[in-house]
């Protein structure tokens, strides 16, 4: 494995403290779930998009760099981004950017990085309120307690999954860690 190249990291790190950013990405699940995720971006006008491929071989190939878009604004100029939402590239890309980021940039790694960690980290309680009310659980349960009913079924006549059903039958009502 060939070694790094200090100078093309250090251009790289500048170049993301003027371009990039770290951040934590949160969205709801379907199944009632909070997702987070960490993820690093850096956006460009497409006319530069030698900067972005220049970025991604200074940090070993690592991310994906997507195809021009125009923006919603259409007087803007079509727009590329270098991306990775993977936990571990962030850690490995940040890692090697690390001495010459600025101090901003570091304090934005660090909250992003220790949020995910601590998401990760702490137990987390299953909701499906959005998809079933107390009496419509206590049905559920009380139809397939008969065992005449299969998970999928249930799922059918009630709009949901039936890995939802499981958690239902198994686990709502209480909290508990997954």
């Amino acid at each position: 494995m060939p070694k790094f190249n200090r100078e093309d990291l250090a251009w790289a790190a500048g170049f993301f403290d003027g371009e990039g950013s770290t951040e934590l990405c949160k969205r709801n699940s379907k199944n009632g779930y909070i997702q987070k995720t960490l993820r690093m971006e850096i956006g460009q006008v497409a006319d530069n998009k030698e900067v972005l491929y220049r970025f991604k071989s200074c940090v070993r190939e690592i991310g994906k760099i997507y195809d021009p878009y125009q923006p919603k604004n259409k007087n803007n100029r079509p727009t590329m981004k270098w991306s990775i939402s993977s936990f571990k590239d962030c850690q490995t890309v940040i890692a090697m950017l690390w001495p010459w980021l600025s101090s901003t940039k570091r304090i934005q790694a660090k909250q992003a990085i220790t949020e995910c960690v601590e998401h990760f980290r702490k137990p987390r309680v299953l909701s499906i309120q959005p998809y079933l009310s107390t009496e419509k659980v206590s049905k559920i349960r009380e139809i397939y307690s008969k065992g005449d009913v299969t998970h999928k079924e249930l799922g059918l006549k009630y709009n949901v999954s039936g890995a939802t059903i499981r958690r239902v039958i198994n686990k709502i009502g209480r909290s508990y860690a997954i």
